[in-house]
């Protein structure tokens, strides 16, 4: 077995390509305005910090989401498969091997497939001879059998939205913030916010120093060799860092309890700004359980010609304009208010209504 197997340094997050179909996290300047200067999501809900044993940190920190999700809403949560999320997502990728995985994929397949539980298809299957320590399951590359997948359906992500701009990586910042640290209904519970899922540049930096004193240094070029999905699961807009700025995301990475703080550490804001403009806008950040939000604004009557929609999802939305329309909407931007059923808060959104076309599942 490989020296150190359970603290080796795996990646495997696939920078994901632009579509134009993803639902967008897109809060107000208010919403951001109005979020706590600091959050810490640990203390709402804490789960298990995984060793990751290939390249499947997207899988990983997917199920993380997922799970801390399930923590915070209705304990107890229980061990997601990694082995079968990472499986079921190279398959939609059409990928072979221990090739990684694109955030989106892994987004997918939770909302899709679902997720099963670890024990019907464990990540670790027995131990090694030589020290005992934990052994990979070496049907990982199997498609799960069907007593799994059957599992996976009643556990499934009831969305997923992009909470990223490519073109501007103070919005992806703030947008981050906001979905950690504006307070929301899930499953009719209020809960703080929600971690979000983002895969970034890593390098020695985040490897090294990171790992052994859970403050990530801002990085350099040249250090830059993987992109890394990892949990940001709160932040401190004060928190000094080692490059004199201030501002921090608190993660959560895969490489153990040996990593950082108990598999914790402060990532710089700063430093997803470099990585932006070395590596050309990238961060790819997701969330799930983000649909349903307190707003701060006053309660409203609901019109008595308000269209009811099931749920607010674009799909919904442009069907109606459709309709509306008689079957040949006009192409551009349709401002919408969209309205909770109990009228207690509202949002403005905007919708593109556009030819039609497959929605992503």
């Amino acid at each position: 077995m490989p020296v150190d197997s359970e603290v080796k340094h795996y990646y495997g997050s696939i920078r994901d390509p632009v579509d134009e179909r993803d639902y967008l996290f897109r809060p107000s300047l208010e919403r951001v305005a109005a979020v706590p200067s600091s959050v810490d999501l640990t203390t709402v809900a804490k789960t298990e910090v995984f060793a990751q044993a290939m390249n499947d940190c997207t899988a990983n920190a997917a199920i993380g989401l997922f799970m801390w999700l399930q923590q915070a809403v209705a304990p107890p949560a229980f061990t997601g498969s990694r082995m079968a999320e990472y499986k079921w997502g190279l398959d939609i990728d059409g990928a072979t091997g221990d090739f990684g995985m694109f955030p989106r994929t892994a987004m997918q397949v939770m909302y899709q497939i679902g997720v099963a539980h670890d024990a019907l298809w464990p990540y670790y299957l027995g131990t090694y001879p030589d020290d005992g320590s934990p052994m990979p399951n070496p049907n990982w590359n199997t498609v799960p059998p069907s007593n799994v997948t059957a599992d996976a359906s009643n556990n499934k992500a009831t969305n997923y939205f992009r909470c990223d701009d490519s073109t501007n990586i103070e919005n992806t910042i703030n947008y981050m913030r906001v979905a950690i640290g504006g307070s929301r209904v899930v499953s009719g519970v209020t809960i703080p916010g929600v971690p979000v899922m983002f895969s970034t540049g890593v390098g020695d930096s985040f490897s090294v120093d990171g790992g052994l004193t859970g403050e990530i240094p801002v990085p350099t070029q040249s250090e830059l060799n993987a992109g890394h999905s990892i949990i940001a699961i709160g932040y401190d807009d004060a928190h000094g860092c080692s490059d004199g700025s201030s501002g921090a995301f608190i993660i959560k990475n895969s490489w153990s309890a040996s990593y950082g703080s108990g598999g914790y550490a402060w990532m710089p804001y700063n430093y997803l700004r470099v990585v932006d403009s070395l590596w050309s806008g990238y961060c790819d950040a997701w969330a799930i359980g983000l649909e349903s939000q307190i707003s701060t604004k006053p309660s409203i009557q609901i019109p008595s010609w308000a269209k009811k929609f099931p749920s607010m999802s674009e799909i919904d939305i442009t069907n109606y304009l459709t309709l509306k329309h008689d079957g040949q909407p006009t192409p551009g931007q349709h401002s919408v208010e969209i309205v909770p059923v109990d009228g207690t808060s509202h949002v403005n959104a905007h919708v593109r209504v556009r030819e039609k076309q497959p929605r992503r599942e």
